[in-house]
């Protein structure tokens, strides 16, 4: 069963249900992985604690829900130059707001506005393998693995 083709999102993953339980895998580079495509690196959750995991996040109750090692985790992710960094989001808002769109200091220099990226995403995580998807690429799989399983959204 398919709830996402790796076509279909920008992060170029494919989340379908097994025989081992629920295979997370890339068709692509993706820089926010170490999952990689149908090579023995794919990230296999066991199915119930993957859909009881995607009923909990629907709640929206917790920024991270953990089912028996498969962990969510809301984020909010910064990218510079396609790498990850540690860049709080009132340095980002200063950085916005100074005039040349760069931090004043060689210390805090993380490049200029064009080379930074930020969204809102949520961290996967089982054993040794770990994902970020955009928020509104989770989501989508959730609803898809809800409805699928005659869940009320």
């Amino acid at each position: 069963m398919s709830y996402i083709r790796a076509s279909s999102n920008p992060e170029g993953l494919y989340i379908f249900g097994g025989i081992k339980g629920i295979e997370i895998s890339t068709g692509r580079n993706w820089e926010l992985t170490n999952v990689g495509p149908y090579d023995g690196r794919s990230m296999v959750v066991p199915y119930v604690a993957f859909v009881e995991a995607c009923r909990q996040w629907q709640e929206g109750l917790e920024d991270t829900i953990e089912v028996d090692g498969f962990c969510l985790t809301n984020q909010l992710v910064h990218l510079l130059d396609g790498k990850q960094v540690d860049y709080s989001v009132k340095d980002f808002f200063a950085d916005l707001s100074s005039e040349s769109g760069r931090p004043s200091g060689d210390k805090n220099d993380k490049g200029s506005i064009k080379d930074r990226y930020s969204f809102a995403g949520v961290r996967l995580t089982y054993g040794d393998r770990h994902c970020t998807l955009y928020h509104a690429t989770w989501g989508y799989v959730v609803a898809n693995v809800l409805r699928q399983e005659g869940i009320d959204s």
